[in-house]
């Protein structure tokens, strides 16, 4: 979730096995033509697709379409991070790996202060992450 101009996309489909497939979500419709072109250039428009959209509604219209649950999902959007690990239905099963990004926040996830929509989104999904049992070691 997050697509920029494809970086991360390109280096994940290229770790991907010959039947593998990665669906990129972009909100910006601009960085998305963007990500497409670099992908298209790397070889890999048959395995990466690129989706316009809020990554919520693009979740659910996967789940609509019947798509297979994601073994990984990386977000680069840190206020969606609580919100895509609490609704991302079906589409997160519990073994699936979550990574995120953004995570530090130049310090100020502990300036109690701090009003940042981000730093505020990366507080909840600590908080859910500790509260969730799919999380807990084994």
């Amino acid at each position: 979730m997050g697509t920029l101009g494809g970086y991360s996309a390109i280096w994940m489909g290229r770790a991907l096995p010959e039947d593998g497939r990665l669906i990129s979500l972009e909100l910006d419709p601009h960085h998305a033509e963007v990500a497409r072109r670099n992908i298209a250039r790397a070889g890999l428009e048959s395995k990466v697709e690129v989706r316009v959209g809020a990554a919520l509604d693009s979740l659910a219209t996967l789940k609509d379409e019947g798509g297979e649950p994601f073994d990984l999902v990386s977000s680069t959007r840190t206020s969606a991070h609580p919100r895509v690990l609490q609704r991302g239905g079906g589409h997160v099963p519990p073994r699936s790996l979550i990574v995120v990004d953004n995570v530090v926040r130049e310090g100020r996830l502990i300036d109690a202060d701090s009003d940042d929509p981000d730093t505020k989104g990366m507080r909840r999904l600590i908080e859910q992450m500790g509260a969730d049992r799919r999380s807990a070691p084994r």
